[in-house]
Parts: structure tokens; sequence; C-alpha cells
């Protein structure tokens, strides 16, 4: 199976939180492609070399959900999440995505 991304289709700015409606934003704004580079990173600490093909295939996920805002990334952080099996890993991603986006 071959996964396409191309997110320079749908690059721009966004001012969108990452985490929960309760938690402030934290990833202020920043282009498409740097918040998915980020949680592709995290996932990789997460789940190893294997987080390339799990986070394109949550990408394709986000992008064909019907009302999917491009910048709404906490669907895609919902998605990528749903991939990861392991509680203990889901909270550690999780953690990472936060930890990235304050130091980021």
């Amino acid at each position: 199976m071959k996964l396409n991304l191309n997110l320079k289709d749908t690059q721009g700015l966004v001012n969108q939180q990452i985490l929960t409606k309760e938690e402030p934003s934290l990833i202020g704004s920043a282009s498409l492609d740097d918040v998915t580079q980020g949680m592709q990173t995290c996932l990789a600490k997460v789940i190893g070399p294997i987080a390339n093909i799990v986070f394109q295939d949550a990408v394709h996920q986000w992008k064909q959900h019907t009302s999917t805002d491009l910048n709404d990334f906490t669907l895609l952080k919902k998605t990528v999440l749903s991939q990861i099996d392991d509680p203990d890993r889901k909270q550690i991603f999780e953690k990472l995505v936060r930890d990235y986006f304050k130091n980021n």
C-alpha cells in the first residue's frame, strides 16, 4: 500500500489547539507542515520506525473525514491516537506532543 501525502496543497497558517478544548493553544501560529512534522516526530519516539507509515495513514484518514477542517489538529491527534494500541504509549504520545509544541 502506497500513501501519497501532498501537504503543500493544504499548507496554511493555523491558530488552533492541539490537545483538548480545556487546554490553551500550544502551537500558536505554525504551518501545517510544522505541526504534522512535529506530531510525526513524537509518534516515532513512541512507536519507532513504523511511525512514518502509521502517521501517513492517520493523516489520510483525517483528510478524508467529511467534516475535516484542515486546521482541526485535535481531530488529527485523536486519529493518530486511535492507531496506538497501548494505553501507556498513548499517554506518552500526548505528553510528547504537548511538550514539543510548548518548546517549539
